[in-house]
Formats: C-alpha cells, structure tokens, sequence
C-alpha cells in the first residue's frame, strides 16, 4: 500500500513522501516545554489545543495515520534588482505555496478514493495546529537541526510541508537514521539576535522573523 501512495504521488510532483503510523503519532511534552519557556512572545494562539498538537490524529475523525509530503523551493535570487537593503525570506520569491499545494493534494485525494475502497482523508497546508516538523521527522523526510526546522541531507531546509490525515493503517516509514548537525554552528552564528536556543527552540521575542511579521506594536 505504501509504496503505491508513494509512486502515486511522485507522479504528481511530490517524490519526497513519507508515513506516520497511529502508533508513532504521538509526541508528548516537547511542545509543552517550549511554551513553558515562554518562546511562544505574544503569539498566545499557540496556547490553544495543546491536545492537538501531541495526538494530531484527533484533528480529523476517524484518521489512522499521516501522509506527509515535502517540497523543496527555490534558492536561486529572482531577476531583477531587489535593492541592498531589501531582505526576503526565499519561501516569498515564488507562487503563494499554500494554494498550489493544497490543489495538487486535493486532486490525489480522489486519485486514492478510487484505489483503496472506503478511503477517507483530509489535506493540511499550514492550516491546522499540526505539529508538521516532529511529523515529518517521524516520516523520515529529515531530522530536526539546531535551527528548529526539518532539515533533508540534501535539500536542506528549504522545504515546504503538507499532511493528509487519513483513514488508511499505513506503516511509520521512519524515521531517518542520521547523525543530524553534528559540530555544525552555521545557523547559530547567523542568527543576528541569537534567538536560536539548546534543543533546537527558537526564541520568537528574539526573532526577528517574529517582531517583522507577528508582533503588534513596536519593538527595539
């Protein structure tokens, strides 16, 4: 059956394809400790269905497991001058990832309808507190870096994510067996504001990603 979704979905754009397991679905105190540390700044969303985010097969009924996917985006500058001063993330260069994804995936939904009777599923793009980085990790599509993201040997982090949550037993297929940072510091080094904590947390009220786009009001 797995390797059925995976040649299925490879067909349609998405190679990098992995599973979670009911059993394997479960991630515990991890996010808890982060907001204990009050990294969460003034994002007190983030408060809200904690249950969620440690069992995200409660999110759709009747879900057995997760369908992750991982798409990796483009590096390379866009054409045209953006000015020196005129820094954007380069998940922004391109197309708004959350409508194209989620088509494509909407589109495999029925595709696996018509092959696995009495399939049931939902698809996820940023959408539902959903702890997408652990889950993909559990797939084995990457492992957790010093940085906080998913990182994949070879793409990097440069990754957007995206679930189905269905009604199907597939197998946890990870998750990857690496030695993840080891001594590498690059991202701890870059981080103009040293917002990037031990274990892999980030520090949102040092982030300047945050204070940019979250925070209301202003900051120094």
């Amino acid at each position: 059956m797995e390797k059925t979704i995976q040649a299925l979905f490879a067909s349609a754009g998405f190679p990098w394809v992995g599973f979670v397991g009911e059993e394997d679905c479960h991630f515990g105190p991890w996010y808890a400790e982060w907001l204990s540390r009050g990294y969460q700044a003034g994002m007190d969303w983030m408060n809200r269905n904690l249950h969620l985010r440690a069992d995200p097969l409660l999110i759709h009924p009747g879900a057995r497991a997760v369908i992750l996917v991982a798409v990796p985006y483009k590096t390379t500058p866009p054409e045209g001058d953006l000015g020196a001063n005129r820094w954007i993330s380069r998940y922004a260069w391109g197309e708004d990832y959350h409508g194209w994804i989620k088509k494509r995936l909407q589109a495999l939904l029925s595709e696996l309808g018509q092959r696995f009777e009495g399939f049931e599923g939902r698809v996820f793009v940023d959408s539902a507190p959903l702890p997408e980085k652990r889950l993909a990790h559990q797939a084995g599509l990457g492992f957790i870096g010093k940085n906080s993201l998913l990182v994949h040997p070879q793409l990097g982090s440069y990754l957007f994510l995206a679930e189905i949550l269905c009604n199907l037993p597939l197998v946890t297929t990870g998750p990857m067996e690496t030695e993840g940072c080891g001594s590498c510091n690059a991202c701890l080094e870059a981080c103009p504001n040293s917002a990037i904590k031990p274990r892999g947390m980030v520090d949102a009220n040092w982030c300047i990603s945050y204070l940019t786009i979250e925070h209301i009001g202003p900051f120094t």
